[in-house]
């Protein structure tokens, strides 16, 4: 369940006071407001921007997990339509490094994918 490895993660950070985790089916809605950071990782973040937008407070950030780049694009073609501006997506790539005690260099071989991370800004 990655929502508990969620809970796990952010009370060993320190952050438990700060942070809440919720399940919940953002299509229909988000309940809360003034929201400072909405966190999605789901195959359409591009039909919860309504909602998004009326959660989060000006200045903050939607994120979004996406696996594929129809995914992104999706996103990229409705952001414009609400309050949303500075948008960025980065490639999450994973390489781990072989360190030795005369050398330290990339290992041969590479996860070439891992996902995108896409970030936006509620104007």
């Amino acid at each position: 369940d990655f929502a508990k490895v969620a809970k796990e993660n952010i009370e060993m950070s320190g952050l438990g006071d700060i942070v809440e985790v919720k399940i919940e089916n953002v299509y229909e809605g988000i309940d809360e407001r003034d929201l400072d950071l909405i966190t999605l990782d789901l195959p359409r973040p591009d039909r919860v921007l309504h909602h998004a937008e009326v959660a989060l407070k000006p200045g903050a950030f939607l994120t979004a997990f996406s696996t594929c780049i129809e995914q992104v694009k999706f996103l990229y073609e409705k952001l414009p339509q609400y309050r949303f501006r500075d948008y960025r997506t980065i490639e999450s790539l994973v390489r781990d490094l072989e360190v030795g005690r005369k050398c330290t260099r990339p290992s041969t071989r590479m996860i070439a994918h891992t996902g995108y991370l896409s970030f936006a800004r509620r104007v």
